[in-house]
């Protein structure tokens, strides 16, 4: 059997790596920071379909390495990023007394902008950046990205809030994940790796429920006016020990400590998708201007069917007399019209006679004597 003789080098082959070529697997990295801010990740999420109620359009994220400790801030347009990432670096600094070292981020433009790349060299500030077309590479701020909107959608859409509420939802998602145990840091939260203080969360309401809101003496009308009044729980107020509440009456947001939760009642969940929607009310006094274009039943009806036509009363009838035909009904039976649920034309009115006594009959006839 002939020998044969194979290459001393792989050489690629052409043809496959056109043909073949998928993207290399990206496993996860083992290496962390050592400290608060010795590494953030940042990204921003956005456009979203629909505003806020801040008319915020964008989110812009930032995620501490160490800790899991993040932030959010709400943008209407990207070119505000360079202002609030500034502002989030110059709180997080002061929260913890640390400095921030490297930031890692794609190569959007709104972190490759030259405003925001001044301020990275000017604090001495390593800007790492993702490849081109490779979001795998900032894998934690797009893993988070989608922790945060899916916790923030499951509470909205069980609290049945309008769409405009994102932002209250993703808020008090943050909220939520910045004080829940973590596996990877041996059940600890973020918050008590990045400053320290194991939070309290005995406070904790459900998103969207009922609350009876306490009314203070100066702001109620009367004294019979109600003590409290029934709004929807959105939130909680940073820097302040109190509660976001959405008064669907006067379309605001209150903020307040004192209040009585119903955590079983949703009131933008509506009963109507339990029981079924409720019929559309109909004018009976004016049944056909009341009638909808699906509804050909009754605006086609069959040929054998009668139509009711109305009799026009005279001047003289008196209570309680007797019509012609009167069988229960106070309409006479007439052929159906060729134009459906149009009166046929000409409709003569019937006139009718007073008796000169009541043992005389009544007499009824088409046109005035």
């Amino acid at each position: 059997m002939p020998s044969v003789a194979l290459p001393d080098t792989d050489t690629p082959c052409k043809g496959c790596a056109l043909g073949k070529m998928h993207d290399r697997p990206y496993p996860p990295s083992g290496k962390h920071a050592t400290r608060p801010l010795g590494l953030v990740h940042s990204d921003l999420v956005g456009p979203m379909p629909t505003e806020s109620r801040s008319r915020a359009r964008y989110v812009l994220t930032f995620i501490d390495d160490f800790s899991g400790f993040a932030l959010v801030t709400f943008l209407h347009t990207k070119d505000a990023v360079s202002q609030h990432f500034k502002s989030m670096v110059s709180w997080a600094e002061t929260f913890t007394g640390h400095s921030l070292t490297s930031v890692r981020s794609d190569r959007g433009g709104e972190f490759m902008a030259g405003t925001l790349q001044s301020f990275f060299q000017s604090r001495g500030i390593t800007h790492q950046t993702s490849v081109p077309h490779t979001p795998q590479q900032n894998g934690h701020a797009e893993r988070f990205n989608r922790t945060l909107l899916e916790k923030a959608e499951a509470i909205r859409q069980h609290a049945c809030l309008p769409r405009s509420f994102w932002q209250d939802a993703v808020e008090t998602a943050l909220h939520i994940y910045n004080r829940q145990p973590m596996r990877r840091h041996e059940w600890k939260t973020p918050i008590e790796l990045f400053n320290g203080d194991k939070p309290d969360v005995s406070y904790f309401r459900i998103f969207g429920s009922l609350a009876y809101v306490f009314i203070s003496p100066e702001q109620r009308q009367d004294k019979l006016s109600p003590k409290s009044e029934e709004m929807i729980f959105i939130g909680y107020e940073p820097n302040t020990k109190g509660y976001r509440f959405w008064s669907k009456e006067r379309r605001r947001v209150f903020i307040s400590t004192n209040a009585i939760f119903d955590e079983k009642v949703f009131p933008y969940c509506s009963k109507d998708k339990e029981d079924g929607p409720a019929p559309i009310p109909v004018d009976e006094e004016d049944p056909i201007n009341d009638l909808t274009k699906d509804d050909t039943r009754r605006r086609d009806p069959e040929p054998s069917q009668d139509i009711l036509v109305p009799i026009p009363i005279g001047l003289g009838q008196q209570p309680n007399q007797p019509r012609p035909h009167d069988d229960g009904h106070s309409s006479v039976r007439r052929p159906p019209s060729t134009i459906p649920w149009e009166l046929p034309e000409p409709l003569s009115p019937l006139f009718y006679d007073s008796p000169e006594s009541s043992a005389d009959p009544p007499s009824y006839h088409t046109s005035p004597l």
